[in-house]
Order: structure tokens, then sequence, then C-alpha cells
């Protein structure tokens, strides 16, 4: 399928063109069960490159919405985490009393009463980042910062992403879940049949707006399992199974276009993403 597209992606873009593989539904980040697959922004001049492009951009489009769900969510529990220690030592101050005699209208007394339930309630993190960016601004004698801190900032209508949330940089892909709680993505490494595919890389690389590194042998499933055979009846050791192989046994891609030309290209799938969702009564 990939080597058939290599012979027609000879366009160096996709003239306006989006495809949507929602074909049974969209799943992470989303999951729109009732999204149907559509292939948006045609014209009389798109061209059967101009579809195929679109094609190899939805697998890097979504890629990236999985990464940026994984980090952003990521984020809130190294968050959680934190303030969950920082609470919880502040019992040992020479202020629980004083907390205590407030009531369980203080800030920390919140604050604690929603840390106790940060294992075991997910979606807990998000207010408790919430209360303490208000307390936080609070202390510093400065008006309350506003964030979104939903798992996944849903696109407006014309395609924006909630503003505060994600912040693309040149030396990566960063997400910003308050200040002080940032994770970024400096280089992905990729393997897989997909991968022989250039174009594919250096599409992922630039939406990504991150350093992407194939190895040599791309089956790395299949080395995997040599490798630990070998392993099992002595045919090599530890040392040469855990070798890290050298730079030049990869091929690095890096992006060829600026983070304000990734991020609009973005927004703009996510627009196209917006518009394929609630269409399962179409069939019935």
């Amino acid at each position: 399928m990939l080597e058939w597209c290599l012979n027609y992606v000879q366009v160096p873009d996709t003239g306006g063109v989006y495809f949507i593989p929602a074909f049974g539904g969209l799943l992470a980040p989303h999951w729109e069960e009732d999204a149907r697959g559509a292939l948006l922004g045609m014209t009389a001049f798109t061209t059967r490159g101009h579809v195929v492009r679109a094609l190899l951009e939805a697998i890097c489009f979504q890629t990236r919405e999985v990464l940026e769900a994984m980090m952003l969510d990521t984020s809130q529990e190294t968050k959680a985490r934190t303030l969950s220690r920082g609470l919880s030592s502040a019992l040992n101050d020479d202020q629980q009393q004083q907390h205590e005699q407030k009531g369980p209208g203080s800030p920390v007394a919140a604050m604690l009463h929603k840390s106790a339930s940060y294992a075991d309630h997910k979606a807990s993190i998000a207010a408790a980042a919430r209360d303490a960016d208000a307390a936080e601004a609070a202390a510093n004698g400065s008006p309350e910062q506003k964030s979104d801190h939903s798992a996944f900032p849903a696109a407006a209508a014309d395609g924006a992403v909630a503003a505060g949330v994600v912040d693309h940089v040149a030396e990566g892909l960063e997400v910003k879940v308050a200040p002080g709680f940032n994770m970024s993505l400096n280089l992905l490494r990729v393997d897989g049949g997909a991968t022989h595919n250039d174009t594919l890389m250096q599409l992922q690389s630039d939406i990504l707006q991150v350093l992407v590194q194939r190895p040599k042998f791309q089956e790395t499933t299949a080395l995997g399992a040599a490798l630990a055979a070998g392993l099992t009846v002595g045919l090599w050791d530890e040392n040469f199974v855990l070798k890290h192989p050298s730079a030049e046994n990869y091929s690095t891609f890096r992006p060829s276009v600026s983070k304000e030309d990734a991020a609009k290209r973005f927004r703009h799938w996510q627009k196209a993403v917006s518009r394929c969702l609630d269409l399962a009564d179409l069939a019935t």
C-alpha cells in the first residue's frame, strides 16, 4: 500500500484536502464512536496525489494527537503527585493547627481532601490543578490565571485549539499544564513497515516539530524476537543484546517547516475532525 502511495505523492501539499480515517469511529484521544470517515476539502483541482498525501498526513496528525494526550496526561499526574507530597508535608508545619481551625473551607484543607483521591479517581487531577493555580495566584498576590486542564482540548468552530494548553516550540513538542509543570518531546524513534516511506517520516517530523529517528532495520519486533531467542540458547550474551546502536545505524529526519506552519496545519486537521462527528445516523 505504501509503495503504491509513493508513486503518487508528487505534490508539495494536499491542496486543502484532509482525510479522516474514522471508519469505526474515532479512537484515542477522542473516543467518538459516532464519528465516520470523511474526505474533506476536495475541489475541481484535486488530484490523486493530493488524496494520497492527505492519507499519509492523517497518520501523522493522529500520532500527534495521541502523543499530546499522553504528554498532557502524564504532566497532570506528575503535578498531582507533586502537589500531594507538598500538601501532605504541610501537615507537619507549625501552621497545621491554624489551617485546621479554619475548617474545610481553607485552600489547604480543600486540596488535601482532593489529593487523597488522586490515585483512585483520575478525574480529580484536573480539578486539583485548577485549585492549585488559584492558590498560587492568591499567595503571590496576582490575579488568578485560568488554564484549560481538560484531557484533550476540543477544537473550536474555526479549528482553533484552546489557548494555554499546548505550546509548540522549535526544540520540540511541548505540553504545558501549568507554570512549572511542562513536558516536552524532542525525539521520536520509529519502526515498522510504514517507516520505509521517507515522505511519511518527513511529514511526521514536520507535523510534530521533532527529530524522527528510523533504524536501518525497521522490523524491530522480529529483531527483538530473534535476540530473545538467541539469548535464551546462549548464541549471544546480554551485553550484545543491550548494546545501544551507533548513530550510523539510524536515519534522522528533521523538521523542514516552521512551528507556525505545523501548528496551522494541525488546527486545520482538528477542524476537519470536527466535521466528521455525530454521523452514525446517516446509515439509518
